[in-house]
């Protein structure tokens, strides 16, 4: 199998975009939260809530709710 794969030199590595967010960690104060509707929960954005704690240097925290009868996450931040 290996004899039909192409090793290739010289090929540039694109370079990687901004990691832009669909949640407001860059704005959240102490104290406030947002509600971002979502299937599976807290599981769901769990990735974008641990790079935010690390890129932000915030401390954040989930809980799956349901609000208005839609299932979804409520972030807080709290430091």
């Amino acid at each position: 199998m290996s004899d039909k794969i192409k090793i290739e030199s010289g090929i540039k590595i694109p370079l990687n975009k901004r990691r832009s967010f669909s949640y407001p960690f860059e704005t959240i104060k102490v104290g406030q939260s947002f509600f971002v509707p979502h299937p599976n929960g807290s599981a769901g954005i769990a990735g974008s809530l641990t790079y935010a704690k690390l890129k932000f240097k915030i401390e954040l925290t989930a809980r799956t709710l349901v609000e208005n009868g839609v299932k979804g996450v409520r972030v807080w931040r709290t430091a």
